[in-house]
């Protein structure tokens, strides 16, 4: 769903966020870059992005409600031949 939102325009998107349950604008914003969602919020109903920009920046200061990152790519040490 995430794919969905990010490829439409944020005029689509946002009407659509607009009648959404806030709980689930904000787990599909946080999926989201922030590149992309900012566009979104900024054509939601005043209202509806004050209330989402709120929550978001909750979420965003309670480590435990968002996933953990992604595991760093191992890095391999070169090997250099020994003489």
């Amino acid at each position: 769903m995430v794919t969905i939102y990010e490829t439409m325009k944020p005029r689509d998107a946002a009407r659509i966020f607009n009648d959404l349950e806030t709980d689930i604008i904000i787990d599909v914003l946080d999926r989201m870059a922030e590149r992309r969602s900012a566009p979104i919020i900024a054509e939601l109903e005043d209202g509806k992005a004050r209330e989402v920009t709120r929550l978001v920046l909750q979420r965003r200061a309670l480590p435990g409600d968002r996933p953990p990152p992604p595991a760093p790519l191992p890095v391999r040490l070169m090997q250099t031949p020994t003489n």
